[in-house]
């Protein structure tokens, strides 16, 4: 067994010296084997793209644009790593919007990391993760199709509606792992009769 933490990693891409910024910070989770599932604007169109567990060993990765998803509508992408983690496939899930029971997504956890969480030691510098944990109602968003995680507490303030998270502190935190739990049915229905 694998444990979760071992999955979460840093997407670092680099995009060359004429770039400004260069580097874009994302996080990704190993989905098995050789496979992140990360977001797509974190890696697309980068020169190179690597990969840094908590032990902050880097592993190279490499990006096919067939797996690139767009990042105005579908804002995932799957990196290949040049070498084999060996971790079992994690198994993975659609949200259904279409039960004829609403759908509450408890227990849920995301981890990143953030450029909030960003130090210099020793003239290395590294970012550490930051979890946040909450739960996503399946009802909600249904026009724009996005899902929202309503956290229990933030580390920080989150920036004013609009403003893209990729010029803030928060930068690096896209493509992390949602891990959850769906409530069973039956605890479902005594809270909607209460």
């Amino acid at each position: 067994m694998v444990a979760l933490a071992d999955r979460v990693v840093e997407v670092v891409s680099d995009f060359g010296p004429s770039a400004s910024p260069r580097y874009r910070y994302g996080s990704g989770c190993v989905m098995s084997g050789r496979t992140v599932l990360t977001a797509a604007h974190a890696v697309a169109g980068a020169d190179s793209v690597w990969v840094r567990g908590r032990d902050k060993r880097r592993l190279e990765a490499r990006v096919d644009p067939a797996f690139v998803g767009d990042p105005e509508t579908v804002d995932l992408a799957l990196v290949e790593l040049d070498e084999d983690t060996a971790f079992p496939a994690l198994p993975a899930a659609v949200v259904d919007r279409c039960s004829a029971v609403p759908e509450v997504i408890d227990r849920c956890h995301i981890v990143g990391y953030p450029a909030f969480k960003e130090r210099t030691a020793h003239g290395v510098t590294v970012r550490d993760t930051v979890g946040v944990g909450g739960h996503i109602s399946v009802l909600a968003n249904l026009v724009s199709e996005l899902l929202t995680l309503h956290v229990t507490a933030s580390p920080r303030p989150l920036p004013q509606h609009g403003q893209s998270l990729a010029r803030t502190e928060w930068s690096g935190k896209v493509g992390r792992p949602c891990l959850g739990r769906r409530v069973p049915r039956r605890r479902r229905h005594r809270a909607l009769a209460s």
